[in-house]
Parts: C-alpha cells; structure tokens; sequence
C-alpha cells in the first residue's frame, strides 16, 4: 500500500486560500439532516421479555405469550413483578 497526499485549498476568514496536504488515512467528521422516516434503527434484543417488549421479539401477542408461559410445565423460570 502506498500513500497517497492531496492539495486541498482551505478557504479562510477573509478570503485567503492557503494549500495544505492531506494524506489518504485522514479522517474527516460531518453532521448530516437526516429525517426520522428514512432510519431503520437496529438494537440488540433484550434480555427479559417484558408485556412491553413480548410483542416485538417473539412475533405473538401479549396475551397468548402471558397464557402460555402461565400454563403448567412452562420450561423456563417466571418472575411476577409488582
């Protein structure tokens, strides 16, 4: 890998342009307007399933959710909150 320098102009206060070198392994920051509807935001899936949050990651209802982690046999330990 070779590196590779470019000449940018900066434009300054007042007018003045003055070259500067950037090499490739620069880093550059911006800030970008991007409207809520064109996000699809991704988070990791949740370590307790909650009323809330059943829904969501396991695809079913609530209340079918509720009735069968309820039912005698259920595999897996259930805590009653409040």
């Amino acid at each position: 890998m070779r590196a590779i320098e470019r000449t940018v102009l900066e434009t300054r206060v007042g007018g003045l342009q003055k070259p500067s070198a950037i090499s490739s392994s620069a880093t550059a920051t911006a800030t970008l307007a991007i409207p809520l509807d064109g996000l699809t935001i991704t988070a990791p899936q949740p370590e307790m399933l909650s009323q809330k949050n059943v829904e969501s990651v396991t695809g079913i209802p609530a209340r079918v959710f509720l009735d069968a982690i309820r039912a005698p046999g259920f595999p897996l330990p259930v805590a009653k909150l409040g």
